[in-house]
C-alpha cells in the first residue's frame, strides 16, 4: 500500500546515503594510507641505491637508524608492525619486528608491487594459523634501476584501523549492517565481521556467485543501488550496493526488510490509536 511504499523509498534514500558516506570514507583511508606508502618509496634511506644496499648487507648503523624509524611509524602512525624484506620476500632480523611471519597473502601481492613500481593495499585476512586479528599489508616496493631490491611493509590490524568505520551507523538500528565484500574467483567473499553471525569476526565467510538471489552477490556481478533479496542468513533484507574506488572492494549498506515492515506497522498504530 502507499505506506508501505513511502517507507520503503525513505529506506532505500537513507540506505543509499549511508552507502555513499562510507564509500567516502573508506576511499579517504585507503588514500591516506597508500600515502604513508608513497612518502617511504621516496625516504632518502630507502630510495638512494646505497642506502638499501648497506641495509640489505647488514649494515650495523643502518639498520640502527631504520629501527628507530620503524618505531617512530608503529607508536606515531597506528601500524600494528613495519617490516624490511629482501629481493626474495625474506624479513630483515635485527629491526625490532614484532611479528615472525608475514601476514597471510602478502607474498603474492609483493611480486605486483615490484611489477607496477606502485605501493599495494591488501585486504583484511585471518591468519591462516589461527588466533590472530585480521590483518592487512601496505607494501611499499622498493626498487634500483627499475629492479626489485625489497619493500617495506606496514602491517595493520583491521579491527582497530577499518572495521571501526564500518560499524558505525548513523542512527540506531535493530538490523543495520555494512558489509565489505569481494569477489574471488567463483566466490564472493566476506572481508568485514557479520553482525549477525557468532564469531563472524573470525570465521571469513564464502558464497558462491550461483546464488544470484543474495544482493551482495548480484553486486559482485555488476549490479548497482537498491537491491533485495536473502542475505548470508538467507533473511530478506533490503541493500545498496557500490563500489570503493581504486579497489576491488563493493560496499553493502542492508537492513532486515522485516524491521522496515515493522516500523510501517507501528506508525500506521500511532495514526489510528
Amino acid at each position: 500500500d502507499a505506506e508501505q511504499q513511502e517507507a520503503r523509498r525513505q529506506a532505500s534514500r537513507h540506505l543509499a546515503s549511508v552507502a555513499s558516506l562510507k564509500v567516502d570514507q573508506l576511499t579517504g583511508w585507503r588514500g591516506e594510507r597508500l600515502s604513508d606508502a608513497i612518502v617511504l618509496m621516496h625516504n632518502p634511506g630507502f630510495a638512494d641505491d646505497r642506502a638499501i644496499a648497506r641495509l640489505m648487507q647488514g649494515d650495523a648503523q643502518a639498520r640502527a637508524a631504520i629501527r628507530e624509524f620503524f618505531r617512530s611509524l608503529v607508536d606515531q602512525y597506528g601500524y600494528e608492525d613495519v617490516m624490511l624484506v629482501n629481493a626474495r620476500g625474506d624479513i630483515l632480523p635485527g629491526l625490532g619486528n614484532r611479528l615472525q611471519a608475514l601476514p597471510t597473502g602478502t607474498r603474492p601481492l609483493l611480486e605486483q608491487a615490484w611489477r607496477s613500481r606502485q605501493a599495494v593495499l591488501s585486504d583484511p585476512l585471518e591468519d591462516q594459523a589461527g588466533g590472530a586479528p585480521p590483518r592487512m599489508s601496505l607494501i611499499a616496493p622498493l626498487l634500483a634501476d627499475g629492479q626489485p631490491q625489497g619493500a617495506v611493509i606496514l602491517v595493520i590490524d583491521a579491527r582497530r584501523a577499518l572495521f571501526p568505520l564500518l560499524e558505525a551507523w548513523p542512527v540506531y538500528s535493530r538490523s543495520a549492517e555494512i558489509l565489505l565484500v569481494r569477489q574471488l574467483g567463483d566466490e564472493l567473499l566476506y572481508l568485514s565481521p557479520l553482525r549477525h553471525r557468532p564469531g563472524g569476526a573470525s570465521a571469513p565467510l564464502h558464497i558462491p556467485l550461483s546464488r544470484t538471489d543474495v544482493p551482495a552477490v548480484r553486486a559482485a556481478l555488476g549490479q548497482r543501488g537498491i537491491l533485495e533479496g536473502p542475505d548470508y542468513r538467507d533473511t530478506p533484507v533490503i541493500a545498496a550496493a557500490l563500489p570503493v574506488p581504486g579497489s576491488s572492494w563493493l560496499l553493502i549498506a542492508k537492513m532486515d526488510s522485516g524491521e522496515l515492515h515493522r516500523e510501517t506497522w507501528q506508525r500506521l498504530l500511532q495514526k489510528t490509536g
